[in-house]
């Protein structure tokens, strides 16, 4: 409009969909709204309220024309926009704490280790590399250590085949999604156990009944406690008992004609463990029952009818079944009757017959027993 006019370029940082961030940064440069001003060269800005390890679009929009309130007449013509880039923000520098130490027959003395992400507010999916020695070595997944740093989500870390009763050290440092790395925490020390406790010896069962059954060992020397592991699984895994002292334990409650496995592992007064013992198997009884007729009345017992009964089994049972047949060899059986009653009035006989009766017992777990 005349040699009084004067024209600038602004620019506008926005999201990869096009939405302005401008407010959010922290500029000094001349600024109109979202719009950014710009001496000539190289321009930046910094933003400011951004999430911790977390990837951001960017790119930015020219402006030719007046910026409004500061030169000229307010009109914005607004440009191409450039290419995206993307940036992570960087993590917070974690901590590490030693939350174990303990000894196996296979992994001999261990130091467990957790990141603690709840002071550090780094995302899930940060990457986090721990080292015993000030970053000359850095611990493996499997426990070990290698010279380069093993990066993994997991919070979780132990380092295994260790000197009993000796100091150890630990730092740990996280990594951004850009592969930058944190700088190493603190020192966090951490000691393995002074000694360990041997598996208990002597390990048996006895004492079987039809929801029952006892354990016996001998104690290790060293160990304060034992610890028992039970149940109808091959790797006794279902049912675990702490804190038990002496030589024995009572199990009740079991099913009934069940195999059940069991292993027994030491405790020590720091509660340190031993291995788990090798797993033993044992089979609860089965139920029994007799069976007898009731002749005490002619609605029990006539030309027509008879009334068998029975003698409760005990343990965990389902349904008794009775079965009926006119010869011996009960090669023309039929059940008649399947419940939990002890007796069954079997009406609508011919009289002056023969007739043999038996029961087998269904257990809860889905077996039975033979008959009686």
């Amino acid at each position: 409009t005349g040699a009084s006019d004067s024209r600038v370029i602004g620019y506008q940082v926005q999201s990869n969909s096009g939405v302005s961030i401008s407010g959010n940064l922290d500029r000094t440069a001349v600024a109109s709204g979202n719009w950014l001003g710009c001496a000539a060269g190289t321009c930046s800005w910094r933003e400011t309220g951004l999430s911790i390890n977390t990837q951001y679009a960017r790119k930015v929009v020219n402006l030719n024309g007046s910026l409004a309130g500061i030169i000229g007449d307010g009109t914005l013509v607004a440009g191409t926009a450039s290419s995206t880039v993307t940036k992570y923000t960087l993590a917070n520098a974690p901590l590490v704490t030693a939350v174990e130490n303990n000894y196996s027959g296979t992994n001999g003395y261990s130091i467990g280790l957790t990141v603690d992400t709840a002071t550090n507010g780094n995302p899930v999916g940060t990457l986090y590399a721990i080292t015993p020695d000030g970053g000359t070595n850095y611990l493996t997944s499997a426990g070990g250590t290698s010279v380069s740093p093993t990066w993994a989500t997991s919070t979780t870390w132990s380092q295994i085949n260790l000197t009993a009763n000796t100091l150890y050290s630990y730092q740990v440092k996280a990594e951004n999604g850009d592969s930058v790395a944190t700088a190493l925490s603190t020192i966090i020390p951490a000691s393995t156990a002074t000694t360990a406790p041997l598996d208990p010896t002597g390990i048996s069962a006895n004492g079987l009944t039809v929801t029952g059954a006892t354990i016996n060992w001998t104690p290790a020397p060293g160990a304060a406690t034992v610890d028992l592991s039970y149940g109808p699984s091959v790797d006794a895994s279902d049912t675990l008992l702490t804190g038990l002292t002496g030589t024995s334990h009572d199990l009740t409650g079991l099913q009934t004609n069940t195999t059940y496995y069991y292993k027994l592992r030491s405790v020590n007064s720091n509660s340190h463990y031993s291995d788990w013992s090798d797993i033993g198997s044992f089979a609860t009884s089965e139920a029994t029952t007799t069976i007898s007729f009731d002749t005490s009345s002619t609605s029990k017992f006539s030309s027509s009818k008879l009334t068998p009964t029975w003698t409760a089994g005990g343990g965990t049972i389902a349904a008794y079944h009775l079965e009926r047949a006119t010869h011996s060899n009960y090669d023309n059986a039929s059940e008649i009757y399947s419940g939990l009653n002890l007796t069954y009035t079997d009406s609508s006989l011919n009289p002056n017959q023969e007739y043999y009766y038996r029961v087998k017992i269904q257990y809860s777990n889905g077996t039975y027993s033979g008959y009686f």
